[in-house]
């Protein structure tokens, strides 16, 4: 909701010619990121977004499930991207991927990752995990020196992905 979310639907809309159809509205304002970017680092400032109800949870399963059902051609792919809003369950994420099983998935989210690679792996999935240098580093336990701020080196994500 909220100006940003107006216009997003309206470059969607008027630019590419998607209709809203299959977006869910909830009652908090849209959250907004700002990404500094360096000589060698960025820094992304990521506002706080609202609680999503278990009521538009729901709906959205349900739109994500008949669009499923409807199929269309072509390759069904989902894409799950940032963080778990909050009010959502940890698996929720998850519970999307089973609604829609896609025949391919592109996952840039670490929220509920375990629970998404059991339905990944549940629904036949073929999937592409984007991750940064910072949560490789925390996937894998891996120690980087400083703050993750900071950044990892090269050879701590090379250590991290070995």
């Amino acid at each position: 909701s909220g100006a940003a979310a107006d216009a997003v639907a309206r470059i969607l809309g008027d630019e590419l010619g998607y209709d809203d159809a299959g977006t869910v509205r909830i009652d908090s304002p849209c959250r907004t990121a700002t990404t500094v970017v360096g000589a060698e680092l960025a820094t992304e400032l990521v506002e706080a977004g609202g609680a999503v109800s278990g009521a538009k949870a729901d709906e959205m399963l349900a739109i994500v499930a008949a669009a499923a059902a409807r199929g269309g051609g072509g390759t069904p792919t989902v894409t799950i991207m940032g963080s778990m809003p909050p009010g959502l369950p940890g698996d929720y994420y998850a519970q999307l991927l089973r609604a829609a099983r896609p025949a391919r998935a592109v996952v840039d989210s670490v929220a509920g990752l375990p629970e998404m690679a059991a339905a990944l792996a549940e629904c036949g999935t073929r999937a592409v995990l984007k991750v940064n240098a910072a949560e490789l580093c925390r996937l894998t336990a891996t120690t980087v020196p400083g703050a993750e701020a900071d950044g990892a080196d090269a050879a701590t994500v090379r250590r991290a992905a070995a």
